[in-house]
């Protein structure tokens, strides 16, 4: 009798030493609640030459991107298009065709071709790697853009994340490239089509759970920041990331500011005299 009750005291104490070690190892189950979560969509249209664009994704973006908690808690969407506008081969002249082989659409972006040219490279390595892989490209690309060209750029992330670039390279100067960039454009045409009231007219335009997030936005200005984590955080359910008991929200004073947005577009943007002498440049020589 006196074995049996050692027995039962040793194994209480044990299994009391079991519930001890648990309570001191949460994070399992703290991974596997938060596996369990939905996750917040996020949809950024944004085109690859615009100033407010690349800060939103290198100071906005990327350190959400960057956080473990935070980013297995988002389905995020990038549309690299912006304010361009699509004109079908059919359009041009037979000149410009004979010139241009193997393409269905010219496109016209409110930063010149370069910028178009980016987009359709950050359009390929989607189409092309998982998006662990053509985030970090395209953080990089949007950070390294602001002081060398978009094919110094994209080549130097490249090599940085031991990328094919032949591969994004085959894909940009084809016909997959040409097609894919008409697809990301039908996406930010729709976005329009689906919600006339939203008026899309400027980038970054970023969407949080299929809404428009303007305070969200802000932090594409200079001076700003933690407004995008704050909107994040809102929608996410507990248990919350850490990084959204540690942001701070920062708004620059009005007078610091250069200009009230650097938001790349307007109401009018598509007959801007900018992207409207670039459409009509580029008309006069196809047509």
């Amino acid at each position: 009798m006196a074995l049996f009750r050692a027995g039962i005291s040793g194994f209480i104490v044990l299994w009391l030493e079991s519930v001890a070690i648990s309570a001191l190892k949460p994070t399992g189950l703290g991974v596997a609640l938060t596996s369990r979560m939905p996750p917040v969509r996020i949809d950024l249209f944004y085109e690859t030459l615009c100033p407010s664009c690349q800060r939103f994704i290198t100071a906005a973006l990327a350190p959400v991107w960057r956080d473990p908690e935070l980013r297995q808690r988002i389905d995020l969407h990038v549309f690299p298009y912006g304010n361009a506008q699509t004109l079908p081969i059919g359009n041009v002249s037979e000149g410009y065709r004979v010139w241009h082989p193997g393409t269905d659409y010219v496109y016209v972006c409110q930063h010149g071709t370069e910028e178009c040219f980016g987009n359709m490279i950050q359009a390929c390595a989607m189409d092309l790697l998982d998006i662990d892989v053509y985030m970090p490209f395209i953080i990089c690309m949007e950070d390294r853009s602001i002081k060398v060209s978009q094919e110094s750029s994209s080549y130097d992330c490249a090599m940085d994340q031991g990328l094919n670039i032949k591969d994004i390279q085959d894909c940009t100067e084809g016909f997959t490239g040409n097609q894919l960039m008409r697809s990301v454009g039908e996406d930010t045409k729709r976005l329009r089509d689906n919600d006339p009231l939203s008026n899309k007219t400027y980038v970054p335009w970023l969407l949080l759970q299929g809404k428009h997030s303007t305070e969200s936005e802000i932090d594409a200005d200079d001076g700003n920041s933690g407004h995008f984590v704050d909107q994040l955080c809102k929608l996410l359910e507990a248990p919350k990331p850490a990084a959204c008991t540690k942001n701070v929200v920062v708004t620059a004073p009005e007078e610091t500011t250069t200009q009230p947005s650097t938001q790349c577009g307007g109401a009018s943007s598509l007959f801007s005299p900018f992207l409207y002498f670039g459409l009509g440049s580029l008309l006069a020589a196809i047509t």
